[in-house]
């Protein structure tokens, strides 16, 4: 933690939602900490980010999974964004109630 109290987690979280293509001001209500914190945090890094961002991912529908959120009522009506990071590859399950739809984005 820092001399302000933001977790490196925080940080962590607020990079990966950037690289999911998330505004700074949508971020800050994500994670309660002001847009103009994470532009301090996020602008110095914004070159190598880039990078990141470009590489390609695989797209993969996962009907299962779907019907498990759906059946359980895990979705309200605005869907979900689900990240999860796994050691050495990233995986990233996008969601919405509204379109009925799941994918997951593996990065190659």
């Amino acid at each position: 933690m820092n001399k302000r109290g933001v977790s490196a987690d925080v940080k962590r979280l607020a990079i990966h939602l950037y690289l999911e293509g998330i505004g700074f001001r949508a971020i800050s209500r994500i994670i309660g900490v002001s847009d103009v914190a994470i532009a301090k945090w996020i602008n110095p890094m914004k070159e190598n980010l880039a990078l990141l961002r470009k590489q390609s991912v695989r797209m993969t529908e996962l009907h299962k999974l779907e019907h498990f959120f759906i059946t359980k009522e895990l979705f309200n009506e605005f869907g979900w964004l689900l990240i999860g990071i796994e050691e050495n590859k990233d995986v990233c399950l996008l969601g919405s109630y509204t379109t009925g739809n799941l994918r997951l984005a593996v990065r190659q």
